[in-house]
């Protein structure tokens, strides 16, 4: 996966061939390109453009993840590019594991955005990440190696289960995804919002003594190809994105409304709503809708006993004969 990042001097890698596109598109608009290069260590995020400084995410008002004192340093051409790709790769954790002598121990994220210097508060025109993620292990391929190691394959796997489960969620179209049950996914969360797109490289073994890890990667991008523009979730970003792909155009719903409090209060005052005051000082009484809401350590059992008859066995009083009115009321 770093190689396919990298490359080498006959083939170059992701990282050369977008340098290449994004400085010839942002050259006739006069617009810049800002860097910034950091891993996700565990569950710690350090900022490899400023000596593996110590970083925290927060959430802003927007539900936007932002990184707090990630360093940017601006670019004018590839080699600059190059130059702090280099820089930073040097201070990514790697090590040595039973299965590769030289492994990523981290998932390291390139951001490459492209601004307009002429908009005074420098409005973002497009953003790329890319994630080198670190490779999944099996608990049976690092059982020789020390501890550090096998805590650090331990970490890598529940990162990638928390995206794998984001995945899932998207494309079964919960309305609930759990991008915070890592930090990888918080992070990730602007690539599965809006109208952004996503490109996932896999890389997997030919030799058959890795079939079951090989299966395992094509059902895990599987997932990620079934995913359409419909299973992506609006985005809340003040970035500028122009449409990229046809498709519907997504909504963001409503506003639920606050539910009134007296509603959570019920049967405190045998189901009428508090008084409440009207212009001329009287106190009016509001009765409560028809079907009350009743917890389940107030009411045990409401159905018929073995001869037809009505049997309610409510702990609170009040409660029962707020309940016998309103069965009466239906059953009349």
């Amino acid at each position: 996966k770093t190689h396919t990042m990298l490359g080498n001097d006959h083939e170059p890698g992701l990282y050369a061939i977008a340098a290449k596109e994004i400085f010839a598109r942002s050259a006739p608009l006069n617009s810049e390109v800002y860097v910034s290069f950091y891993e996700i260590y565990g569950r710690k995020i350090f900022d490899l453009l400023n000596n593996k400084e110590r970083l925290v995410a927060r959430e802003d008002a927007d539900k936007v993840i932002n990184i707090c004192g990630l360093t940017e340093h601006k670019v004018t051409d590839i080699q600059g590019l190059f130059d702090i790709i280099s820089r930073g790769s040097t201070y990514r954790a790697a090590g040595q594991t039973s299965a590769n002598n030289e492994s990523s121990r981290s998932h390291a994220v390139l951001q490459v955005e492209v601004r307009d210097p002429n908009n005074r508060r420098s409005k973002t025109l497009g953003r790329i990440s890319f994630i080198d993620l670190a490779g999944n292990e099996r608990g049976a391929d690092t059982f020789d190696c020390d501890r550090k190691t096998r805590m650090e394959g331990a970490e890598i796997n529940k990162s990638l289960l928390a995206l794998k489960e984001c995945i899932r969620a998207l494309g079964m179209g919960k309305s609930h995804v759990p991008f915070r049950g890592s930090i990888l996914t918080e992070v990730l969360r602007d690539s599965f919002v809006g109208n952004s797109r996503t490109t996932m490289i896999a890389t997997i073994s030919a030799s058959s003594a890795h079939c079951v890890n090989t299966l395992n990667t094509l059902r895990y991008t599987q997932r990620v190809k079934d995913l359409g523009g419909d299973s992506k979730l609006p985005s809340n970003d003040k970035v500028d994105r122009r449409p990229m792909r046809k498709g519907k155009p997504f909504e963001v719903p409503p506003p639920v409304k606050a539910r009134p409090e007296w509603v959570d209060n019920f049967g405190a005052n045998d189901g009428e709503r508090p008084a409440e005051e009207d212009g001329n000082g009287q106190n009016d009484v509001v009765k409560a809708p028809s079907k009350p809401r009743l917890s389940k350590q107030s009411v045990a059992v409401v159905g018929k006993g073995r001869r037809g008859k009505r049997e309610i066995v409510v702990r609170d009083p009040k409660i029962k004969t707020i309940v016998e009115k309103h069965i009466d009321a239906l059953e009349g």
